[in-house]
């Protein structure tokens, strides 16, 4: 993401020197956060029309995938309609950004990162459904989100130290010069 806000930002200066607008617009970058919306990227693509028609269109099949999964299913999967649309937004809205930019879709996002991330989260999240489902079948129902609770911050804490994942903010505060 940081390349697209740095296409954006030297494309928003007039063009005067390449190289050195190139070099400002990375040190402008450096502040950014490394989360950035989608949406926004959209919107200083001169894209909210799009943005506008993906969402009534992801609205529309949220609305029909969650009604059909909570009468067929249980009100328990209801949220289906809701978590697929937060990810067919997503995917629309990259691709347009990839296809605005000129940037491949493959170099958006850390997409590695993001698996394991996604990875880390289910796996932590099984570990402590079992153990609390097991262990803690008898407790009360406070009891077991507790202890559930814990085990998958526990979990998914150290699934993240293992794969390596989030150092980035350890080194960063090492540095003498963070925040200044």
């Amino acid at each position: 993401m940081l390349e697209v806000i740095e296409k954006l930002d030297v494309a928003r200066r007039p063009m005067v020197a390449p190289e050195s607008d190139q070099r400002a617009g990375t040190v402008a970058v450096v502040g950014f956060p490394v989360a950035v919306e989608f949406a926004s990227i959209t919107f200083l693509l001169q894209q909210g029309a799009f943005v506008m028609q993906v969402n009534l269109v992801v609205l529309a099949l949220s609305i029909a995938l969650s009604w059909v999964s909570a009468h067929h299913f249980g009100l328990a999967r209801a949220a289906v309609g809701s978590v697929l649309a937060v990810y067919l937004d997503g995917m629309v809205t990259l691709r347009r950004i990839a296809l605005r930019t000129g940037i491949p879709f493959r170099r958006l996002q850390d997409w590695r990162v993001l698996g394991l991330t996604i990875l880390s989260a289910a796996l932590a999240a099984a570990l402590a459904w079992g153990i609390a489902g097991r262990y803690f079948a008898a407790s009360g129902p406070l009891d077991r989100l507790i202890v559930g609770g814990a085990l998958l911050a526990a979990a998914y804490g150290a699934m993240h130290v293992w794969c390596g994942m989030g150092r980035g903010w350890l080194a960063a505060a090492r540095n003498p010069e963070h925040g200044t």
